[in-house]
């Protein structure tokens, strides 16, 4: 399931204009049995994220750049991406296998791009490649979330992981209220999100800047807004939280959808610093009965859905994967594992390994439509071997040092050019010091032979010696000394004159 589709086109061209035979490039497909001309963006991400997780971060970084090729130019992200036709211009991108730009659907994408692209990052070598998909995954995203923060509530609740039930039945007129544009949404779950991915954001262009990247800073605005928004949509009466909805008529009201929904849940993806709340919505995990029917332990096959144990419901494995990340976020790790378990062993049927999208509670047994894909989710997949693996990604992250290798190596053959001169001028020095030491010791040994004091007192010089004086004795050798010279050797202050 977690096999990467190919699309294959004979005979194509580049942006360059060379001939390409056989080009393939590489998406994971929703599931197994899908089209090979659509990608999901969910199923993306977490399909990435598996990747990653088991080393092959190439085809991770791939998915998510060949999904991105579906961005508009507005910034708007959407959620399902189709590959191109055979006579598109731009079939794909110059020296790569990621698709070129295409349509895609009208429906925004959920919002867990950052979250998934940082812990990409944080499993890969992080090489200089690694920093420019990081690089470019920023620029978008935050290009993405520009779009969003205009528009914080979305018309759809297909946008969003609301459950049928609870955003269908609180309507007046119904589905046609909805598709006359007359609502409009704000959840719980996409609005979590929000405020996970601007903080992973943030993180991100600190990452970058310790790279040496510079890249267009996240507004800080952005993530206040939807801190104060999550905390609007808290609701004391029945301690959860609760999406919104409003109805444009002549004026603007806003209502609370009041439904059990397990959605409110991934309000968890944002760290809750009131932890009043979280022990709240934990417990209504625990809790099989209750008032307003806003309690989701329904025996063995937990999350429902819906809560009360509504025979409606469904367990949706993405669902309880956001839950289960919410649960790790707030240190709520007992009933992470409990969720985390519960989730992969409804894999497990008869013997059995179904990766289905959705399960039916009451019974836990695969729910099939008439689509074939229901019962081979990538998504489900990714999610089973994330959990197998252990959730948790240690984000550590390398960074360059004050100057790159160039500079280095410049600064290097400066310090051996100093070190060098420096060398060759002691040399230099040494050698004229030595020179200076030979000439003077030669000078002290002409000095020696030119003064010498005999055993008995004498003295005598050169002039002495070329006279007949008898170097041993002082004796005359040739002529006799007179009273005179022997007077001069007898003086004692001739020969230590006084203070020497």
């Amino acid at each position: 399931n977690l096999r990467q589709e190919t699309f294959e086109v004979n005979n194509t061209k580049n942006k360059a204009g060379d001939r390409k035979e056989n080009v393939t490039w590489f998406f994971p497909a929703p599931c197994s049995t899908a089209a090979s001309d659509v990608q999901e963006s969910t199923a993306t991400l977490l399909a990435a994220r598996a990747f990653a997780k088991a080393g092959y971060v190439v085809q991770a970084w791939e998915s998510l750049l060949a999904f991105f090729q579906g961005q508009r130019a507005d910034g708007f992200l959407p959620m399902f991406r189709y590959s191109p036709r055979i006579d598109d211009n731009q079939i794909y991108i110059e020296n790569s296998t990621i698709p070129g730009p295409y349509i895609g659907s009208h429906l925004a994408a959920f919002p867990i791009h950052a979250s998934i692209v940082l812990d990409v990052f944080a499993m890969s070598n992080q090489t200089q490649e690694d920093v420019s998909n990081l690089q470019i995954l920023y620029e978008n995203i935050l290009k993405y979330h520009r779009w969003i923060h205009d528009k914080q509530n979305f018309l759809h609740p297909w946008e969003t992981l609301l459950s049928t039930d609870s955003w269908v039945r609180p309507l007046e007129g119904g589905a046609m209220a909805l598709a006359s544009c007359k609502i409009n949404y704000t959840s719980v779950d996409r609005t979590a999100s929000l405020i996970r991915s601007f903080q992973d954001l943030i993180q991100m262009r600190t990452v970058l800047n310790g790279r040496y990247v510079k890249v267009e800073e996240c507004p800080s605005t952005w993530l206040e807004s939807s801190q104060q928004l999550l905390s609007s949509l808290w609701n004391d009466e029945y301690q959860t939280f609760l999406p919104q909805r409003s109805v444009f008529n002549s004026s603007e009201r806003y209502d609370w959808i009041v439904e059990p929904d397990a959605s409110a849940f991934v309000g968890l993806w944002a760290e809750i610093k009131n932890k009043s709340r979280v022990y709240a919505m934990t417990s209504k995990l625990m809790q099989r009965e209750g008032d307003n029917f806003f309690y989701f332990d329904c025996g063995y096959n937990a999350v429902w859905s819906l809560g009360g144990c509504n025979p409606r419901s469904t367990i949706s494995p993405v669902l309880n994967y956001l839950i289960t990340v919410g649960l790790e976020q707030n240190d709520a790790r007992g009933m992470e594992y409990y969720i985390s378990n519960v989730t992969t062993n409804h894999l497990f049927s008869n013997g059995n390994i179904t990766f289905a999208e959705a399960f039916h509670a009451p019974s836990g047994k695969p729910f099939q439509s008439m689509d074939s894909c229901d019962l081979s989710s990538t998504a489900t997949a990714a999610i089973v071997y994330d959990l197998s693996k252990g959730f948790a990604v240690s984000r550590t992250f390398l960074t360059d040092p004050p100057i790159r290798n160039s500079g280095v190596i410049v600064i290097v053959i400066i310090e051996l050019v100093i070190a060098f001169s420096i060398g060759a001028s002691c040399l230099l020095l040494n050698l004229k010091l030595l020179r200076q030491e030979f000439r003077d010791s030669e000078q002290r040994q002409q000095e020696q032979q030119d003064l010498h004091v005999v055993e008995d007192g004498g003295y005598y010089s050169a002039t002495n010696s070329m006279n007949g004086v008898d170097s041993a004795n002082g004796a005359n050798s040739s002529i006799e000394s007179n009273d005179e010279t022997d007077n001069f050797l007898d003086d004692p202050c001739l020969i230590y004159p006084e203070g020497i």
